[in-house]
């Protein structure tokens, strides 16, 4: 004679945890892509300098049972969230930054004298988006010096500088909304 078992919280279990690895499937996939999106610039123009931004894209899976949610974002660095949304800062003009704009300065004035050079030599070889390459001959590397020769020279405490939005999470989430629910799907069906 057969005996009757019941298996229900082990199957519960099992879909819990087809569910947990499906859900942070999904989450490394826009994880992934977001940080691709700041590798490459993505859709927004965001430039790479060190590497944080980067790093700290993570995620996180809460929740029991049917309730499992996963986040992305970023955490820990102060300008994630201005990159992503845009926005106002009022940064405090310091001697060090002072002595970082007259380098910066510097660094133009020599750029805008060899630029039509390096401009005309890009150009020549199809390079694009290079360095110095990106800017059109000296005229913006000139602009370039005289903006830093601003900041150094500037009498203000404070300034104000406006950050246009360079989203990096929301294209990610947003171009891979149908792998997304492909994946979310994978875990229901079987």
């Amino acid at each position: 004679m057969a005996e009757n078992t019941y298996h229900g919280d082990e199957i519960a279990r099992k879909i819990e945890a087809r569910l947990k690895g499906n859900v942070e499937a999904a989450c490394i996939l826009v994880q992934r892509a977001a940080r691709q999106n700041v590798r490459t610039g993505g859709e927004s123009g965001l430039h790479r300098r060190s590497g944080q931004l980067i790093n700290s894209i993570n995620y996180d899976i809460q929740g029991e049972g049917p309730e499992i949610t996963g986040r992305i974002g970023v955490v820990k660095l102060i300008y994630a969230r201005i990159h992503e949304l845009g926005g106002t800062t009022h940064p405090t003009v310091t001697a060090r930054m002072r002595a970082w704009a007259w380098a910066m300065y510097y660094k133009m004035e020599g750029a805008a004298r060899t630029g039509m050079k390096r401009s005309a030599r890009a150009f020549r070889s199809g390079l694009k988006g290079k360095g110095m390459a990106e800017m059109s001959g000296a005229q913006s590397a000139a602009d370039q010096s005289d903006f830093y020769k601003g900041i150094a020279l500037t009498k203000k405490s404070k300034l104000t500088v406006v950050i246009p939005a360079r989203p990096y999470l929301r294209p990610a989430l947003r171009n891979n909304l149908k792998k997304i629910r492909e994946i979310l799907a994978r875990g229901i069906g079987k």
